[in-house]
């Protein structure tokens, strides 16, 4: 808009408001500090809450409770449909408790762990081809399978 139009709406808006109308424009920065300190005095003041330093004696250490990785680690594959695999065992389970799948460093890190126990070799073994679908347990998260021989 014009200037001359910003300043005949906000004449406008305040005659039938009542109240002051503070025109902004984040382009140009003009009235962008009046904004503010409107908005900050519409806000709640913060209130300080007390902070309570005795709790009546002393509270016990709590050490994280750390995940043992399992001592006889088991993987199996089982075929659940024309290229598609679920790997399982108590392997998966602890690796699914101890990372995130949906970040993908987690996820590589559980594959390269399942590598490192044998996944791929059992993958192959079953039958599956580079694209299959291969799931951590039944419900769990899925990768496609990338057969790293020559097929």
């Amino acid at each position: 808009l014009f200037p001359e139009r910003v300043e005949d709406l906000v004449n406008a808006v305040s005659k039938a408001t009542g109240k002051e109308v503070i025109p902004i424009s984040a382009l140009r920065r003009i009235n962008i500090e009046e904004f503010k300190k409107m908005l900050e005095g519409l806000l709640p003041k913060k209130m300080e809450h007390p902070v309570s330093t005795n709790v009546g004696g002393k509270l016990p250490k709590v050490a994280p409770k750390r995940l043992a990785f399992p001592e006889n680690p088991e993987l199996r594959v089982r075929k659940i449909a024309e290229d598609e695999y679920v790997l399982e065992g108590n392997l998966v389970e602890y690796l699914l408790k101890r990372y995130k799948a949906e970040y993908r460093d987690s996820m590589r890190e559980i594959l390269q762990t399942l590598e490192r126990f044998g996944a791929s070799k059992q993958l192959r073994e079953h039958g599956a081809k580079t694209g299959d679908t291969v799931y951590l347990s039944e419900n769990g998260p899925m990768f496609e399978y990338v057969n790293e021989e020559k097929e």
